[in-house]
């Protein structure tokens, strides 16, 4: 019972984080379609910006590698989505 739950928790665990990874896409894919404000909302208790698309990208990197064991389709797609329209748009 102890492995089915650890296993459970594994994928659950996996599944927020890929979930995460999946906003900060849809967020950049804000950026890119011309609001260029999305991160700067993004503030601590202080008012200090927290996010920007730089740090963005290095999250969701993390958090694919996190989840890939258990999402490996979703997380070859988003990797694929940032190769296409983040990798090419920074080097352009």
């Amino acid at each position: 019972m102890d492995n089915n739950m650890n296993a459970l928790a594994q994928r659950l665990t996996a599944g927020i984080k890929l979930q995460y990874a999946l906003c900060l896409a849809r967020d950049l894919q804000q950026e890119r379609n011309g609001d260029p404000y999305i991160f700067t909302r993004m503030v601590d208790g202080h008012g200090k910006q927290v996010v920007t698309s730089s740090i963005a990208v290095k999250n969701i990197r993390r958090l694919m590698s996190d989840a890939v064991e258990q999402y490996p389709v979703t997380c070859r797609y988003l990797a694929r989505w940032l190769e296409l329209v983040i990798d090419n748009n920074v080097n352009s």
